[in-house]
């Protein structure tokens, strides 16, 4: 007689959406989780500047947020702006501005398929993808196929 173990449990489903005003509070908490993971604290005043930006944002065409939900509750978002610079390798492009995902869905694809939508967006616009990283940040970018052009990671839509 053999027993099996136990089935590991399943991850939860995560649905990528473009973030809604509903969405607003529980992104600029995400964004203050992604400062504070970067060793630093986030003041009062930059919490508030997110969260004005990420509101404007939501409303500009030439802007957009994603974000990865958990049932209703957002655990990680992707936001972007299209952008057209007069100097560099791409003078139209959209930008990614943040990448977060919740450590308790890392590891499932979640930054990916966030990136994804980006890409689909760059891809409907027709222009590349552009950001900036520190410097220990490049290998994650470069696994999501990113690669250093000048001082910008880029990736063609």
């Amino acid at each position: 007689m053999t027993t099996q173990a136990p089935a590991p449990p399943k991850a939860p489903p995560v649905r990528i959406a473009l973030a809604d005003l509903g969405h607003l509070g529980a992104v600029v908490d995400l964004y203050a989780a992604f400062v504070r993971g970067t060793g630093r604290d986030i003041s009062d005043v930059e919490r508030r500047g997110f969260g004005d930006w990420a509101l404007g944002a939501l409303r500009h065409p030439d802007q957009r947020v994603w974000v990865a939900l958990v049932g209703r509750h957002p655990r990680g978002f992707r936001a972007a702006a299209s952008v057209e610079l007069p100097f560099g390798p791409y003078p139209r492009a959209v930008h990614g501005v943040c990448l977060y995902v919740d450590p308790a869905l890392r590891g499932q694809g979640v930054a990916r398929r966030l990136d994804a939508a980006m890409a689909a967006w760059a891809a409907a616009r027709g222009v590349p993808m552009t950001g900036q990283c520190e410097a220990e940040g490049t290998a994650f970018w470069e696994h999501l196929g990113w690669r250093m052009v000048g001082h910008l990671m880029a990736k063609e839509s």
